[in-house]
């Protein structure tokens, strides 16, 4: 059993990570039952019945990765914040290339990748995708590159019949080979994914679509990304590409 193991290692230390603004159970059992002499996490709801350390809970809107790193400040005061790196081998790099060269996209060819995945209202419709797909690429010039895993078929496939233009289709692939192919885009686009936070640490241009969770705590924070909020849960095609259009810098009456 994962809790008998985790107590046969007899842990000094064990973290509940989870997010600083809400209770999590699971984080809260783990750490509890880890046999650990001490227990540190931020003070939420039932906090005291887990934990042996407990530090004041984070300020309202923090982003996640500014929680996660002040849950070590009792242990490392002067702990700096650093960027987050995804960081790729050689093989994965040699797959896209490979892969890139197969749909004959060059290392001069511009190209976009679009993740249209996410979970429940998270997801911001193939229509919607498609739409900006045709607003774009006419524009741009740009070659189209749509990423997803079998959750996606369906949706890339209704993209497929509402573009005007043609676009490969990435899937059955590791997370590091996806990474690999972002790493040589000009523009990734997706919602509130784990793929727009790998495109986010290879220091890609990306634009966030966030519909319903707050991006304040979980969007972008580089000076490369471009966050489009939804108003009760819907973003209007218009901002996303006007959002594009001031990330390649491409003035709003060209095409839109």
């Amino acid at each position: 059993m994962f809790i008998l193991e985790l107590r046969r290692n007899k842990y000094d230390l064990a973290i509940d990570a989870s997010d600083g603004s809400h209770f999590s159970l699971n984080g809260s059992i783990l750490t509890r039952f880890s046999g650990a002499r001490y227990r540190l996490g931020y003070a939420r709801e039932n906090s005291a019945s887990f934990l042996n350390v407990i530090i004041p809970a984070p300020p309202p809107d923090t982003p996640i990765a500014s929680a996660l790193r002040d849950v070590l400040k009792p242990m490392m005061p002067g702990l700096r914040e650093y960027p987050t790196v995804f960081y790729l081998n050689d093989e994965d790099r040699m797959f896209a290339n490979d892969w890139l060269h197969e749909r004959d996209i060059s290392e001069y060819d511009s190209f976009f990748v679009f993740h249209p995945g996410g979970k429940g209202k998270k997801r911001w419709g193939a229509e919607n995708f498609a739409t900006l797909i045709n607003r774009i690429a006419g524009v741009t010039g740009a070659r189209i590159v749509v990423a997803g895993a079998e959750e996606e078929r369906e949706t890339i496939e209704i993209m497929k019949s509402r573009t005007r233009i043609g676009f490969d289709v990435l899937e059955s692939v590791t997370v590091s080979q996806m990474a690999a192919i972002i790493e040589r885009c000009d523009l990734f686009v997706s919602g509130d994914t784990g793929p727009m936070h790998v495109a986010v640490a290879l220091g890609r241009p990306v634009a966030a679509i966030f519909l319903t969770s707050n991006h304040l705590i979980y969007g972008p924070r580089t000076k490369n990304s471009r966050i489009v909020n939804g108003v009760d849960g819907k973003v209007a095609v218009d901002d996303v590409v006007n959002a594009i259009w001031d990330l390649l810098s491409i003035e709003p009456d060209s095409g839109t």
